[in-house]
Protein backbone atom coordinates (compact mmCIF):
# COMPACT_ATOMS: atom_id res chain seq x y z
CA UNK A 1 0.00 0.00 0.00
CA UNK A 2 2.86 2.32 1.16
CA UNK A 3 3.96 1.96 -3.02
CA UNK A 4 0.98 4.54 -3.69
CA UNK A 5 1.35 6.96 -0.89
CA UNK A 6 3.65 10.24 -1.38
CA UNK A 7 4.97 11.51 1.45
CA UNK A 8 3.82 15.21 1.77
CA UNK A 9 7.13 16.69 2.68
CA UNK A 10 8.84 15.02 -0.68
CA UNK A 11 5.66 16.83 -2.32
CA UNK A 12 5.96 19.59 -0.33
CA UNK A 13 10.48 20.14 -1.25
CA UNK A 14 9.45 19.36 -5.33
CA UNK A 15 6.94 21.84 -5.62
CA UNK A 16 8.36 24.45 -3.13
CA UNK A 17 5.42 24.98 -1.10
CA UNK A 18 4.99 24.60 3.01
CA UNK A 19 3.98 21.93 4.24
CA UNK A 20 1.57 23.65 6.14
CA UNK A 21 -0.17 24.11 3.08
CA UNK A 22 -1.17 20.54 2.78
CA UNK A 23 -2.51 20.37 6.32
CA UNK A 24 -4.64 23.58 5.76
CA UNK A 25 -6.26 22.02 2.89
CA UNK A 26 -6.92 18.76 4.81
CA UNK A 27 -8.39 21.09 7.86
CA UNK A 28 -10.48 22.27 5.61
CA UNK A 29 -11.56 19.11 4.20
CA UNK A 30 -10.71 19.40 0.46
CA UNK A 31 -7.69 16.52 0.66
CA UNK A 32 -7.55 13.71 3.22
CA UNK A 33 -3.68 12.51 3.70
CA UNK A 34 -2.73 9.04 5.65
CA UNK A 35 -0.92 9.20 8.82
CA UNK A 36 1.56 6.00 8.48
CA UNK A 37 4.00 6.08 11.59
CA UNK A 38 3.64 9.67 12.44
CA UNK A 39 4.60 10.40 8.61
CA UNK A 40 1.99 12.10 6.45
CA UNK A 41 1.44 10.43 2.98
CA UNK A 42 -0.96 11.82 0.01
CA UNK A 43 -2.37 9.19 -2.27
CA UNK A 44 -1.49 8.97 -6.25
CA UNK A 45 -5.51 9.55 -6.28
CA UNK A 46 -5.00 13.22 -5.10
CA UNK A 47 -1.92 14.36 -6.60
CA UNK A 48 -3.69 15.83 -9.68
CA UNK A 49 -6.30 17.77 -7.29
CA UNK A 50 -3.53 18.79 -4.78
CA UNK A 51 -1.56 20.55 -7.84
CA UNK A 52 -4.75 22.06 -9.00
CA UNK A 53 -5.48 23.83 -5.85
CA UNK A 54 -1.56 24.61 -5.18
CA UNK A 55 -1.53 26.52 -8.48
CA UNK A 56 -4.98 28.17 -7.49
CA UNK A 57 -3.41 29.39 -4.27
CA UNK A 58 -0.37 30.32 -5.36
CA UNK A 59 -0.75 31.32 -8.84
CA UNK A 60 -3.82 33.33 -8.61
CA UNK A 61 -4.02 33.90 -4.94
CA UNK A 62 -7.32 32.26 -4.12
CA UNK A 63 -7.64 31.38 -0.36
CA UNK A 64 -8.92 28.19 0.74
CA UNK A 65 -12.73 29.00 0.32
CA UNK A 66 -12.69 30.12 -2.62
CA UNK A 67 -10.52 26.54 -4.21
CA UNK A 68 -13.52 24.81 -2.00
CA UNK A 69 -16.25 27.11 -4.03
CA UNK A 70 -14.45 26.31 -7.57
CA UNK A 71 -14.33 22.94 -6.67
CA UNK A 72 -18.33 22.41 -6.41
CA UNK A 73 -19.08 24.28 -9.12
CA UNK A 74 -16.25 22.09 -11.25
CA UNK A 75 -18.20 19.09 -10.17
CA UNK A 76 -21.54 20.32 -10.86
CA UNK A 77 -20.45 21.59 -14.19
CA UNK A 78 -19.17 18.12 -14.97
CA UNK A 79 -22.53 16.14 -13.71
CA UNK A 80 -24.10 18.77 -16.05
CA UNK A 81 -21.79 17.51 -19.07
CA UNK A 82 -22.61 13.65 -18.65
CA UNK A 83 -26.26 14.56 -18.35
CA UNK A 84 -26.32 16.49 -21.39
CA UNK A 85 -23.97 13.67 -22.94
CA UNK A 86 -26.84 11.15 -21.69
CA UNK A 87 -29.56 12.72 -22.78
CA UNK A 88 -28.27 13.94 -26.54
CA UNK A 89 -27.05 10.01 -26.56
CA UNK A 90 -31.10 9.26 -26.25
CA UNK A 91 -32.52 12.05 -28.32
CA UNK A 92 -30.00 10.67 -31.38
CA UNK A 93 -30.86 6.84 -30.72
CA UNK A 94 -34.77 8.02 -30.88
CA UNK A 95 -34.46 9.69 -33.88
CA UNK A 96 -32.78 6.91 -35.49
CA UNK A 97 -35.84 4.92 -35.27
Amino acid sequence: MKTDLILVEQFCVHHNIDVTFIAALQDFGLVEVVIIDERTYLSQEQLLAVEKMMRLHYELEINLQGIDAIGHLLQRIEALQRELTATHNKLRSFGER
